[in-house]
């Protein structure tokens, strides 16, 4: 009976020290122990583009990479392609909805154009950043051509709960011809996993 009783307070001590071992390590979260791209005054969707997905930043048209590459991660401003043959003022909508679990985050990203004026090229990219951390962790990207509405859909999982993310979308289109406008949109949104 003493042994099953020294047996018990043995494994009773080792539970102990192994769960606070465990709520230790959890508690930890420094932005060293977080891998991931950590932004600049600078940055652009460009580089976040290039630190994720490389090949296919390398694979966009040239005229859709200098737009992200010009697109600051701080959404301070957008850019404007005015031709000579331009007619006419082009006006398009980027929105960005989201909604989150414990551990996941889901995202719908929709370019709009006026009907019937189709969009030769859209993409987008959306990208989780740890606020406390300091680094973007996580990429999506997706483009689709020829049409006037674009819905793209994606999730980012294996997140921590209880934590607030920031969603920063970019948006990059090719202006149809004989239109003039801004090129180029972007959106964030702070969102708390359950």
């Amino acid at each position: 009976m003493k042994k099953l009783s020294r047996l018990f307070s043995a494994f009773l001590c080792l539970t102990t020290i192994l769960s606070s071992a465990l709520v230790t390590a959890g508690a930890v979260n420094t932005s060293e122990d977080v891998e991931g791209f950590t932004p600049t005054n600078n940055s652009t969707y460009g580089d976040l583009y290039r630190y994720f997905e490389p090949e296919e930043f390398y694979s966009l048209p040239e005229d859709i990479q200098e737009v992200y590459n010009n697109m600051p991660l701080e959404p301070t401003s957008t850019t404007s392609d005015v031709s000579t043959n331009a007619l006419e003022e082009y006006y398009w909508y980027f929105q960005l909805a989201s909604n989150s679990t414990k551990d996941t985050i889901d995202f719908t990203a929709s370019i709009i154009s006026p009907p019937k004026i189709v969009l030769p090229y859209a993409g987008v990219t959306v990208n989780l950043y740890d606020i406390s951390a300091g680094k973007y962790i996580k990429f999506f990207s997706d483009f689709d051509t020829d049409s006037w509405a674009f819905a793209f859909d994606g999730e980012f999982t294996g997140l921590q709960s209880n934590h607030i993310y920031r969603l920063s979308a970019g948006a990059a289109i090719t202006l149809p011809t004989g239109y003039f406008g801004e090129t180029a949109k972007t959106l964030t949104d702070d969102i708390k996993t359950k």
